[in-house]
């Protein structure tokens, strides 16, 4: 009876141990910071599609696998017509090359490594060129998708700036200085918030210059949906500290201008880097504090044309062994 107890006992024990470690790893899944990083929804072949030759009248695969390591979701993820493939020599199975919408899930407690989704295009080739003893041939494709950049730091609100007093400067209170960043797990990144106070005897006018950047060698476009030209614009669509929002007491002076005239919200990256240029004059205050600044775009995003090259092989190419 005694050793019936003691085994129960330890077998509690161990389910009780193992417990509080799945709890453990499921809070650190749950409170890890995704939004880290430059990364947005990447794009990759699958194995062998296509494969590396293809042989006359053979019907082979075109494969694709996206990965949103993104932290944020992408509502409308396009992918275009297949191009550059002469439709003389090769023929998709018919509806199959239509543009093909999606979401798909950024990083998340429910998929740390992102959503994944893939897709596969079946061919056929009908006839080889002969004026060519082994061509080749490009099958290219689009990738574009609308996603967001949402950065958070706190800047410091101070009505002795670059005055030394320091009787006033109590515990708890801070100092101005600028924040930087790496990313914010998308290819739009805040990377530099400064923060330049000019003091008057009632108010504290606050000028912030907010850099932006293009950390990947993709694209912005108008419409992601056509995968359309490239226009470089990115939406400011929040910009807050305390009561203060964008148009609300934050006044930006260096949106995008077309023939003059001023596009609110709107910042024009085609250079990879702009500084936008922002202020808000609010009370002065008897000591300095912290306090949150938070920033939100959007943007639709094009990533670099994905291509892959094949051989074609006719049947008796004595090179295909080569």
């Amino acid at each position: 009876m005694i050793k019936k107890i003691t085994l129960t006992i330890i077998i509690l024990l161990f389910i009780s141990g193992c417990n509080v470690i799945q709890n453990s790893q499921e809070d650190i899944t749950t409170n890890r910071d995704f939004k880290i990083g430059t990364q947005g929804i990447e794009v990759n072949f699958l194995d062998n599609m296509p494969p590396s030759k293809i042989f006359e009248e053979d019907s082979f695969e075109l494969g694709l696998e996206l990965n949103n390591k993104g932290a944020y979701d992408s509502k409308d993820v396009y992918i275009s017509r297949w191009y550059h493939f002469s439709s003389d020599f090769f023929e998709i199975e018919k509806g199959d090359n239509e543009i093909k919408k999606f979401p798909l899930r950024g990083k998340s407690a429910l998929y740390p490594n992102g959503e994944k989704k893939s897709f596969i295009w079946n061919l056929e080739n009908k006839k080889f060129p002969e004026d060519e003893r082994s061509p080749q041939e490009l099958f290219s494709v689009d990738v574009c998708y609308d996603y967001e950049t949402f950065f958070s730091g706190d800047i410091c609100v101070d009505p002795y700036y670059n005055q030394v007093i320091d009787e006033l400067k109590i515990e708890g209170s801070c100092i101005t200085k600028d924040i930087t960043s790496s990313g914010q797990g998308a290819p739009i990144a805040v990377t530099k918030v400064e923060t330049k106070p000019s003091i008057t005897n009632e108010k504290i006018k606050l000028t912030f210059y907010i850099t932006i950047e293009n950390k990947k060698d993709g694209q912005l476009v108008g419409d992601s949906e056509k995968c359309s030209s490239e226009v470089g614009e990115v939406t400011v669509e929040e910009i807050q500290f305390s009561d203060f929002y964008l148009y609300s007491g934050i006044n930006c002076k260096n949106f995008k201008k077309e023939n003059g005239v001023t596009i609110n919200n709107i910042i024009d990256l085609k250079d990879k880097k702009y500084t936008l240029v922002c202020n808000v004059a609010l009370d002065k205050t008897k000591s300095a504090y912290p306090t949150p600044l938070s920033i939100k775009l959007k943007y639709n995003y094009k990533i670099p044309v994905q291509s892959k090259k094949v051989k074609l092989v006719k049947v008796n190419d004595n090179s295909q062994s080569k």
